[in-house]
């Protein structure tokens, strides 16, 4: 309490005072990519009473018009009423593949939700809040109006306390399937009606061990689904603080996940924080966008003061996201590099992360819940993202001669499978 009173005289004074001039302030237009929405980096006051919000949990879906809806969450630092209370979600469209978005809805009771396109509507599943009812909503106009999840009929799945992050659904023997928290699965029938809770069945979770993974073992949340005809279902989830994921394999809707420490899990630059991946039929590969450390930004020791922030305390590898990078496979165990796609030197407050994607013919359409300055305010840290951005990568199966964007070389020495590593797959 001392401290905080000790500070606010100092951040009304930042907060108040008149805008110096600068060289140029950074506007939308540096920010790489398409803004979908944007929530202004707040000044010391906001973050000292808690009253900022951020960007959280982006999603994306194509509709059968070719037609794009993305969606996001808002979250305030520390907690708050956003989304401890009610979950705010906001839906954007876009009717020109990315080029332009425009809000079309404000969603009240949606928190950490998934967008996609089923049975020729558009659908939004996750939670009513911070630990919340599982729900799910039907839209038939786009995303502007959506149904209500009053009851057991229409789209209250399981009361209780539940979480879980965006994760684009599969379709696998006849069923639809999406990752609930980081080790279960909930599934329909196709053919059923998504807003019946009698039509769902989740799947039962695998809790974690500390001995795993030489005793360095954390915990793992915050699952990916993927399926393919040769491996069938699959949740990843992220393992906090190593580059390592895990193969939770689903052989029935209700049951348990099969999972062998000895050998199921798999390295994977990046996936100490949450990623998104999808299986392409066309190349018979798995695909995944992660946020590696690169060797050049690995963190520094806990404590870095500076004049500005003297109590700032340097992030772990989990929270190190200002690489986003393609890898592929094609059997989820060995990940090869493929490309940087997004990147920015500052480690500590510019992020493209939660990166969530899907495949429109040659490209990947990705969606990324990004820290970037704009205007006179910084993110307090690349956790605290302030935009929604859309990213295209074309011909994402090819490789490209040179799989690190401008501004970006390679460090010296060999590339490994390290905690700051990668792996190459040579010379296309």
């Amino acid at each position: 309490m001392r401290r905080t009173a000790a500070l606010v005289p100092v951040a009304l004074a930042l907060a108040l005072a008149p805008s110096v001039a600068q060289a140029r302030r950074p506007t939308l237009a540096d920010v790489p990519g398409v803004v979908i929405g944007h929530e202004p980096s707040p000044n010391p006051l906001r973050r000292i009473f808690g009253t900022a919000r951020y960007v959280g949990s982006p999603t994306i879906a194509i509709l059968p018009n070719g037609h794009y809806v993305a969606a996001h969450d808002l979250f305030r630092r520390g907690g708050g009423e956003t989304e401890k209370g009610k979950g705010i979600t906001l839906v954007y469209r876009s009717t020109d593949r990315g080029a332009s978005w425009t809000r079309v809805a404000r969603v009240e009771g949606a928190f950490w939700s998934t967008l996609f396109a089923h049975g020729g509507a558009l659908w939004l599943w996750g939670y009513r809040k911070l630990s919340g009812d599982l729900v799910v909503r039907r839209s038939t106009d786009e995303g502007r109006t959506w149904t209500d999840p009053r009851d057991a009929a229409t789209g209250l799945l399981v009361a209780g306390s539940f979480g879980g992050t965006p994760n684009s659904p599969v379709v696998h023997d006849g069923r639809l399937w999406i990752a609930q928290s980081g080790t279960r699965v909930a599934s329909v029938p196709v053919g059923a009606d998504l807003l019946a809770a009698s039509s769902w069945t989740l799947s039962r979770g695998r809790g974690g061990d500390p001995a795993w993974l030489g005793g360095t073992f954390t915990i793992w949340t915050e699952g990916q689904v993927v399926a393919s005809p040769a491996l069938g279902v699959h949740v990843l989830p992220k393992v906090k603080d190593r580059p390592f994921t895990a193969l939770l394999r689903f052989d029935a809707p209700g049951a348990a996940p099969r999972f062998d420490p000895a050998l199921d899990f798999a390295p994977l630059p990046g996936a100490e924080k949450k990623f998104g991946v999808r299986y392409d039929p066309v190349s018979d590969r798995f695909w995944a966008l992660t946020n590696p450390v690169l060797p050049q930004h690995q963190p520094r020791p806990t404590w870095s003061p500076t004049w500005s922030d003297p109590f700032r305390r340097v992030a772990s590898p989990a929270m190190v996201r200002n690489a986003a990078a393609i890898y592929s496979s094609r059997d989820l165990r060995t990940w090869e590099f493929e490309r940087i796609f997004l990147y920015h030197p500052d480690q500590e407050r510019a992020a493209f992360q939660y990166l969530n994607f899907l495949i429109e013919g040659d490209d990947l359409v990705v969606v990324s819940r990004t820290a970037f300055h704009v205007g006179f305010w910084k993110p307090p840290r690349g956790h605290d993202s302030n935009l929604l951005t859309f990213h295209r990568v074309p011909d994402f199966r090819r490789r490209p001669a040179n799989p690190y964007p401008p501004g970006l070389a390679p460090a010296p020495g060999p590339v490994t499978t390290g905690l700051t590593g990668a792996v190459s797959r040579g010379a296309p």
